[in-house]
């Protein structure tokens, strides 16, 4: 990403670390906030593995890791693409007319 002459742009490499940081912080806390939904293991799994990959690019040192990472990073992009894919789908065939509490009542009221 930058190249084996890293030392000539530190101001550069200083910005990106900045950046890998805060989207280290944002994903933790999208990742926390999983904690109580009914479908932690798919957007748990998801905001904690981008918490991942920005830690790793903070920490990683030479070329070789660089290039893994990089790697990784366009997998974790397809991957979101794909999430976002799906969620567009799930919200676009929602019934608007009725929402969960209509439903609970219904319920109780079979009963």
């Amino acid at each position: 990403m930058f190249g084996k002459n890293d030392n000539r742009d530190p101001e550069r490499r200083y910005i990106w670390r900045l950046i890998s940081e805060a989207l280290t912080v944002l994903f933790l806390a999208s990742a926390a906030l999983q904690l109580n939904d009914d479908d932690l293991h798919i957007w748990g799994s998801f905001y904690a593995s981008h918490m991942l990959l920005s830690l790793a690019s903070i920490f990683s040192i030479n070329e070789h890791k660089r290039g893994y990472i990089n790697h990784a990073s366009i997998i974790m992009i397809v991957w979101s693409l794909i999430m976002m894919s799906i969620s567009a789908i799930k919200i676009t065939n929602v019934d608007i007319g009725s929402s969960d509490i209509d439903d609970e009542t219904k319920t109780d009221q079979q009963m």
